[in-house]
């Protein structure tokens, strides 16, 4: 399958190198149902289009008053009224200070927060669960790297393995700068890493935003030519790196005014919200649509194929990690010396075991260690107790319940001392 893949490719001349030109165009601000006598901005909507989420300003009624910061306020749509319905702030927990959806999941079940004071230290973001009409009290997401001088803005992607920030870095060029971040297989978050000086300037550059199909990085800048105050510009993926940026574009006077425009967001592939204060001093919330140049529809609907291919490609490539028959066989699991950092060659069988786990939702692991070699002194029992609990995190990063997983200290191994202190075993409980 995988050749035939290759063939569909190859078969697409100048398939690879496509571009599509989008025109952001009919922008109109939003009514005074969402949009008050306060400021409004970064506005993200639902999956399913029926709920906006959104910040506000200098309300009275915000959690911590009106100069406690921003508060997280929500609109259903009315569709018997065609408009946003009465917005409110008690849905999602707000905290004096400053408080910013800043992503929701794929399902719209999840929602990341910011929760930020400006006296203190930011240590990660946080996560809420949609359960029933409830949304569930925010835990925290620890990240690294995170700066707390100046502004600091994030952006979560649906899939949570992307988070773009804007912030004052160590090795920023100016003002703020955009960083990314990757969580790994092992579900940790890597140091935030700055874009480089294709994006950057000495100005600043904010409110990123990262399209569904991860191509496209929208953000506001004071630092690249535009119309006047900060413009909305965006930026492509160059040869699937996360680290090759198309020169950033301006997206022209149909969205960018005179004064300041920013926090870009789309749904689906026709519709997007942005903030402005074009029309006062105070921030408004406007909407607009993307409509595709008619001589480019044929290449998207290529594109789109591409895409699709890909996404096939990538299916098989993790499938074959799986090929390994699991029911019947045991693994070991190896740990670099005297840490609980796994072996590089591991967390792909790690990842293999959580994959079967998942669809076969009554089976367990076994994992078995060899007690004798790995806890003969108090130094190595709690390095034991460390893999044990890194492994577990591990397993859990990829949904399986620590009450599927079965310990056991009695592993009788014949394996050199060496490698029974650095490793454990792994085999399928039916």
């Amino acid at each position: 399958m995988v050749k035939y893949a290759i063939i569909f490719l190859l078969l697409i001349p100048g398939i690879a190198s496509a571009q599509v030109t989008l025109i952001y165009n009919d922008v109109k601000v939003l009514s005074k149902a969402v949009n008050s006598d306060y400021e409004e901005s970064m506005p993200l909507l639902s999956p399913d289009g029926t709920t906006l989420y959104f910040t506000r300003f200098l309300s009275p009624e915000n959690k911590g008053g009106e100069f406690s910061g921003t508060d997280v306020w929500t609109s259903r749509y009315d569709v018997t009224k065609l408009d946003w319905g009465k917005p409110n702030n008690t849905k999602i927990e707000n905290t004096p200070g400053n408080n910013v959806v800043v992503g929701v999941g794929n399902k719209g079940d999840v929602i990341y927060l910011q929760h930020t004071v400006a006296s203190r230290d930011v240590f990660g973001i946080y996560f809420s669960k949609k359960v029933g009409n409830e949304w569930s009290r925010p835990e925290l997401v620890p990240m690294k790297g995170l700066a707390s001088e100046g502004f600091l803005g994030i952006y979560v992607s649906p899939e949570f393995d992307v988070i773009f920030l804007s912030m004052k870095g160590s090795d920023s060029r100016g003002e703020e700068d955009l960083y990314i971040s990757l969580k790994s297989v092992t579900g940790q978050w890597s140091e935030p890493k700055n874009l480089g000086t294709t994006i950057n300037t000495t100005g600043f550059e904010i409110s990123p935003y990262l399209s569904s199909d991860k191509t496209k990085l929208y953000f506001s800048s004071n630092g690249h030519a535009g119309q006047g105050d900060a413009d909305i510009f965006v930026s492509e993926r160059q040869y699937g790196s996360w680290e090759v940026w198309s020169p950033p574009k301006n997206l022209g006077p149909a969205v960018n005014s005179k004064k300041f425009d920013a926090y870009f967001s789309m749904y689906g592939d026709s519709t997007f919200f942005f903030t402005s204060n074009r029309a006062g001093k105070m921030s408004d919330i406007y909407r607009g649509s993307i409509t595709i140049d008619d001589g480019k529809k044929e290449q998207m609907k290529l594109d789109s194929l591409v895409n699709q291919t890909k996404d096939l490609l990538n299916q098989l490539r993790t499938s074959t990690k799986s090929m390994v028959n699991l029911e019947t066989s045991k693994n070991l699991i190896v740990f670099d010396d005297n840490t609980a950092r796994i072996a590089a060659d591991s967390e792909d069988l790690i990842e293999t075991y959580a994959n079967y786990l998942n669809k076969n939702v009554k089976a367990r692991v076994f994992v078995e260690y060899d007690s004798r070699a790995m806890q003969a002194t108090k130094a190595q029992q709690k390095l034991t107790d460390d893999r044990i609990r890194r492994l577990k995190q591990i397993l859990k990063s990829y949904g399986v319940a620590e009450s599927r997983v079965v310990m056991s200290s009695a592993w009788a191994s014949t394996q050199p001392d060496n490698v029974r202190r650095n490793s454990v075993q792994l085999s399928i409980l039916r």
